[in-house]
């Protein structure tokens, strides 16, 4: 195994104000450039996260920092350690009732949503339970997981601009956050960040091509919601070696 390279900025917080900033105003800017271009069959999430994604892929490979984000954990996980992510596949298939199932559409348009939930699911993950946790992880775990949780959660706020209700937006923001505690517990414990960008893609994916919709908070939703409390209080509890497997081989 390669030896994790050195990783400590001297502005952690500065560097998460400017990657929080940069998405907002990507957002924004997508979403103005498909009201001025007429292009409404696509997402302002689509368009913004295309130059993201090619960013991150070129950061990532050109300063070798793959390991040092949690990419390198996937080949080492047991067979026991697998069953940490059953509520995860749980949690996709409750999703999968609650839309009864994806609309097969056209062959263009399952691929859109496809690659859609992909850019979505790699980028948050990556900026999220990648940098900046990496980056809040010298002030403890639980500030860690808890406040890269919390901007997670936040940025669901923009969903408030495009029209959904405020009650609707906050359930989204305690959903996101509770999913992202059980996200980065996952990826502290296992350093697995690849099932992280997997699940959140194919969580999206079905949202996205839907056979039903959702329209505002459901029942499923609040299954899920508790399904992932307990999950994060489990993970919480049992992954007392966190600290130590984050930092082995590495210098905070």
């Amino acid at each position: 195994m390669t030896k994790e390279r050195r990783f400590a900025p001297k502005r952690p917080i500065l560097i998460i104000v400017l990657l929080e900033l940069a998405l907002a105003c990507g957002l924004i800017g997508a979403g103005a450039y498909i009201t001025l271009s007429g292009r409404t069959d696509l997402q302002p999430a689509f368009v913004a996260f295309v130059p993201f994604t090619l960013f991150l892929l070129l950061y990532l490979s050109l300063s070798n920092r793959w390991r040092t984000f949690f990419f390198d954990g996937l080949s080492s996980l047991s067979r026991r350690q697998w069953l940490d992510y059953a509520p995860l596949a749980a949690i996709l298939v409750i999703v999968w009732m609650s839309t009864q199932g994806i609309q097969l559409s056209s062959l263009a348009q399952i691929g859109y949503l496809l690659i859609y939930a992909i850019l979505v699911g790699f980028v948050e993950e990556v900026l999220y339970r990648g940098i900046i946790l990496r980056l809040l992880f010298p002030q403890g775990r639980t500030v860690a997981v808890l406040v890269s949780s919390l901007l997670f959660g936040l940025t669901h706020l923009l969903n408030a601009v495009g029209g959904q209700s405020l009650a609707d937006t906050l359930v989204q923001i305690v959903y996101a956050f509770l999913i992202g505690v059980v996200l980065a517990l996952l990826v502290l414990k296992h350093r697995a960040l690849p099932l992280a960008i997997l699940f959140h893609a194919a969580h999206n994916f079905i949202q996205f091509a839907a056979n039903r919709p959702a329209e505002g908070t459901t029942g499923y939703d609040l299954c899920i919601m508790i399904l992932l409390a307990v999950s994060a209080l489990i993970l919480w509890k049992s992954d007392k070696n966190a600290t130590r497997i984050v930092g082995q081989g590495i210098r905070l």
